[in-house]
């Protein structure tokens, strides 16, 4: 991701990287070596986190927030949070920020293996033909990519049958693929490539979960600091949505049919939250030493001034957040219900701060 943004010419590209180095002017110098080390990084998540941090020490400072420290030192802390922030009211609140990768280091070395092997197949040269890729399981262990690629070629120089599949099987390795009709292609042009369509796998997720779990890695922290504790993560805007970030830290949602004697025919359920969230678990609350977690939708070099953010306040904190909103939206619990206070969208909130 890095090299792509450090070469790419596109005009998106040049917009991004003029803005990410107006922002490291800004950024403390005894942090810069170390903050450009990460950003430089081949792993794309090591790259993200990196420039997700840059990020929020602009967000903070478009807030017109008095202070904003890099790895405040508290001495009777083990490690150091990502940020300390002053507003310019006198609230003083540290931020850990995260931008979860969601995946394992097993399927993440699979994904790795799967690319390989697709990269393999479509420097097939195909001038009648398109390839469909139908199903692909990568191998327990490395193997030969080119003798993936010398078998679908000899497979395509036997002239299969209209509808006639082919199947490789090694080490675990599974590949299934057919041919598609589209004559003269153009074999040396820039666009060329052989897989014309992948079939997509089908996969099910739970409301909140994957940002749950990311989130509890971040909850034990800082427990014995004593002041206003915030998390802040960086979700993947595709596929995370508002009612994911409340699921949660606040618990999922559920229909519950009042059953009587004649069944629950014309009976209206009730939707109730589940005691399920990082803040609540079987009626109790859960991580008091969380002030709040400030999640925001996609945030990325290429994207981030249409995003928003989401301030969830912890109802049982031990050190709330009072009032504040940091510009996007805000749930705060008024009564015993949890509302939203409308805010605005990321662009907005540096256009008015900086």
């Amino acid at each position: 991701m890095f090299n792509y943004l450090n070469t790419s010419a596109r005009e998106e590209a040049e917009t991004a990287r003029r803005t990410i180095e107006n922002w490291f002017g800004d950024y403390p110098r005894e942090f810069r070596s170390r903050w450009l080390g990460d950003f430089r990084s081949h792993d794309d998540g090591q790259h993200e986190s990196a420039f997700f941090e840059l990020f929020l020490f602009k967000f903070f400072q478009a807030n017109l927030c008095k202070r904003v420290e890099i790895e405040p030192d508290f001495e009777w802390q083990k490690g150091a949070p990502d940020f300390l922030v002053e507003t310019k009211d006198g609230m003083i609140f540290v931020v850990e920020a995260i931008s979860p990768n969601y995946r394992s280091d097993e399927v993440a070395s699979s994904s790795k293996i799967s690319s390989e092997i697709r990269d393999a197949i479509n420097e097939i040269a195909l001038e009648n033909h398109y390839i469909v890729l139908e199903k692909i399981i990568p191998p327990s262990r490395s193997i030969k990519k080119n003798k993936i690629k010398i078998s679908i070629e000899n497979w395509i120089k036997s002239n299969p049958k209209k509808n006639e599949k082919f199947i490789y099987k090694d080490s675990g390795c599974y590949i299934k693929i057919s041919l598609i009709e589209s004559p003269n292609r153009d074999l040396n042009s820039l666009n060329y490539r052989a897989i014309g369509i992948e079939v997509g796998g089908v996969s099910t997720r739970r409301s909140g979960e994957e940002i749950k779990m990311a989130l509890e890695k971040k909850a034990n922290k800082y427990r014995s600091l004593g002041m206003t504790y915030i998390i802040a993560l960086n979700a993947r805007s595709i596929v995370d949505t508002e009612d994911d970030y409340i699921s949660a830290n606040y618990g999922t949602n559920s229909l519950v049919f009042d059953i009587g004697r004649d069944g629950i025919e014309n009976r209206e359920p009730n939707l109730v939250r589940n005691n399920d969230g990082l803040f609540n678990d079987g009626g109790r609350a859960r991580k008091a030493n969380v002030s709040a977690v400030l999640i925001f939708d996609g945030i990325k070099p290429w994207q981030w001034r249409d995003r928003k953010s989401s301030l969830i306040h912890n109802a049982f904190a031990k050190h709330p957040l009072g009032a504040l909103q940091l510009g996007g939206d805000a749930w705060c619990i008024q009564g015993s219900d949890l509302c939203k206070i409308e805010g605005r969208d990321v662009g907005s909130i540096f256009d008015a701060g900086c």
